[in-house]
C-alpha cells in the first residue's frame, strides 16, 4: 500500500498499552515519530522501539496540570501533532478541553455532547433508540425503589453494569466485581448485589442477557469523516472472551457482514460520529437481528487487525487528519485471526472447563491461517519477550507461595 505520510508532524499517544501498540508500530514503521504519553514508567508495553515515552509529570487528578503538560508537548513537537486518545477518560478529557487542545493538536472526535452520551450506558441507549438500533431490554436503576419497581418482572438471569465503565476500574471496584458486569440470577440477588455495587456509583443499568454462545459477539471498526461519512469499516467476531461470556476479546476473527456494517454506519451517520470507533454488537437468534451492547470512541484492544487485511485504521486517522487523500481496500478476507496469546490461554482453560472447547480444537484454532498476534513481532521483539517473562512470574509466583506456606506449615 502507497501510503503518502508527511512523516515530519508527530503522533501522540494517550497512554500507551497493550491496545496502543499496534498504533504505535503502525505509525513508527510508516516513519511518523510516534510519542507516548503515560502516568509512570515501567510498563512492558514501554519497551516498543517505535515509541518515545513521556512520564506526564502532574497528577492523573491534576486536570489543570495535565492540560498545561499537553499544550508544552505540542509546543515543543510542533507542526501540531496528531493526537491519539486510547481510553474513554482520555476521549472526555480531550472534549472537556477542545478548544484549547484544536489549537495546538490534529485530531477528530464527536462533538463533546455525543462523546459524553456514548461513553454513558444511559446515554448510549436514548442515542440508539432515537436511531431505531436494536438494543437489549435495560432499565436504569439508581436507588432502592429503582429496584423494588423491577422486582417480579424481569427474566433472569440479567446483567447489572455501570452508567460509566470507569466506575468499576478502581481498587475498591475490583474487589467486589471480576469484569465488566454482574451477572444477577434472580430477585433477591438484585437487591443485594445493588446494595453493595451502589456503594463504589449508584449509576447503574439493569440489561436483559441476550443468549447464545460468544462466538455471537460481534464488533465494527470504522472512521468517519467530518461529515460522519464513512471512509473505511471492518468487521470481527469475537470467538473467545475473557473472562468468557462477558469479558473483552482473546481470540478474533474477520468476518466480512455487510448486514452489519450497514446497519452500524446508519447508526453513526444518525448521531453525528466523528473519528475512529468500535461498536459491539450480539447476535440474536430468537429475532434474527444484532443487539447493541456498547460503543468505543476510541482504538480498541483487537483495531491492528484490520491492517493485515489492507485496512489500517491508525494510518487513516494519521492520513486524514494531515488533509491527505485515504486509500485503503473496501472489502477483506474472512477468517484472519488476531490472538492475544496470552489472554487466550486464561480463556482456553475456561472454555475448557465448560465443556465448550477442547485441547486439540484451541490448537489448531491458534496455528492455522493468516494470523494477527497482539504483542509478538519480529522487528519489535521486546514487548513480547518482556510480556511473556511477566505471565510466567505471575502464573509460577502463587504456586510458589502456596508450596512455601505448606512447607511452612
Amino acid at each position: 500500500m502507497n501510503w503518502k505520510i508527511k512523516r515530519e508532524v508527530a503522533a501522540v499517544v494517550m497512554d500507551v498499552n497493550l491496545q496502543a501498540l499496534k498504533v504505535v508500530r503502525s505509525l513508527g514503521r510508516a516513519g511518523v515519530r510516534v510519542v507516548g504519553v503515560v502516568p509512570r514508567k515501567g510498563r512492558w508495553e514501554h519497551s516498543c522501539r517505535y515509541c518515545q515515552i513521556r512520564e506526564s509529570a502532574p497528577d492523573s487528578d491534576d486536570e489543570g496540570g495535565q492540560l498545561d503538560f499537553y499544550l508544552q508537548l505540542a509546543e515543543e513537537l510542533g507542526d501540531r501533532p496528531v493526537l491519539v486518545p486510547m481510553h474513554d477518560d482520555n476521549v472526555l478529557f480531550v472534549a472537556r478541553h477542545y478548544d484549547r487542545l484544536q489549537e495546538c493538536y490534529r485530531f477528530l472526535i464527536p462533538d463533546p455532547e455525543i462523546t459524553q452520551a456514548l461513553v454513558s450506558k444511559s446515554g448510549l441507549r436514548d442515542l440508539a433508540s432515537k436511531a431505531g438500533v436494536p438494543q437489549p431490554k435495560t432499565f436504569a436503576i439508581e436507588s432502592r425503589q429503582d429496584v423494588n419497581r423491577i422486582v417480579g418482572k424481569l427474566s433472569y438471569p440479567a446483567l447489572i453494569k455501570p452508567v460509566f465503565s470507569r466506575s468499576w476500574q478502581t481498587p475498591e471496584a475490583r474487589q467486589l466485581v471480576d469484569g465488566k458486569v454482574v451477572v444477577i440470577n434472580d430477585d433477591r440477588q438484585l437487591v443485594e448485589r445493588f446494595e453493595s455495587l451502589a456503594v463504589l456509583d449508584n449509576r447503574l443499568v439493569l440489561e436483559e442477557m441476550i443468549p447464545g454462545p460468544d462466538r455471537n459477539l460481534v464488533y465494527y471498526i470504522g472512521y468517519f469523516d467530518e461529515n460522519s461519512d464513512p471512509l473505511a469499516s471492518f468487521v470481527g467476531v469475537k470467538e473467545r472472551v475473557i473472562p468468557v461470556h462477558f469479558g473483552s476479546a482473546s481470540y478474533v476473527v474477520s468476518r466480512n457482514d455487510r448486514r452489519l456494517i450497514d446497519l452500524s454506519t446508519r447508526f453513526m451517520k444518525r448521531v453525528g460520529y466523528k473519528g475512529h470507533v468500535g461498536i459491539e454488537f450480539k447476535y440474536d437468534q430468537r429475532d434474527d437481528s444484532f443487539k447493541l451492547i456498547e460503543v468505543n470512541v476510541r482504538f480498541g484492544l483487537w483495531d491492528g487487525l484490520p491492517a493485515l487485511c489492507g485496512i489500517d485504521f491508525a494510518r487513516i486517522n494519521y492520513e486524514h487528519l494531515l488533509g491527505e487523500a485515504v486509500r485503503c481496500s473496501q472489502s477483506f478476507d474472512d477468517g484472519v485471526k488476531w490472538i492475544s496469546f496470552e489472554r487466550d490461554v486464561r480463556a482456553f482453560v475456561k472454555y475448557r472447563r465448560e465443556g465448550a472447547l477442547t485441547f486439540r480444537n484451541w490448537v489448531r484454532s491458534i496455528a492455522t491461517g493468516r494470523r494477527d498476534f497482539a504483542v509478538f513481532a519480529l522487528d519489535d521483539p521486546l514487548p513480547f519477550i518482556k510480556s511473556t517473562i511477566s505471565f510466567l512470574g505471575d502464573q509460577v509466583k502463587p504456586k510458589l507461595l502456596s508450596m512455601m506456606r505448606r512447607t511452612s506449615g
